[in-house]
């Protein structure tokens, strides 16, 4: 299935572009499909996405078609579905 990652902030920066369109399995967990894409950039990008763990990182902010995906269960994702991925942002 396809799906768009959208990278904001930092993340955008370390993946050097806006959007990456993946091909899926069917009911992809999102953190399954975030621990692929971490292996495809540098350290430093998927430790904003996960943690030591392998699951989300507690800062990052995750939208499936902008609706918050919840932290206890993170959604199965469906065809043609947009995931945002927000880092936390410093400054002042």
């Amino acid at each position: 299935m396809k799906i768009t990652l959208q990278y904001f902030g930092q993340l955008r920066h370390l993946a050097g572009r806006d959007e990456q369109p993946l091909d899926a399995p069917p009911a992809a967990k999102l953190p399954d499909l975030l621990a692929s894409v971490a292996k495809a950039y540098e350290p430093a990008f998927g430790q904003m996405l996960l943690n030591s763990r392998g699951q989300l990182s507690a800062s990052l902010l995750v939208l499936v078609n902008d609706e918050a995906a919840p932290r206890g269960q993170p959604p199965a994702l469906a065809e043609g579905d947009r995931v945002a991925l927000i880092p936390p942002i410093a400054g002042g």
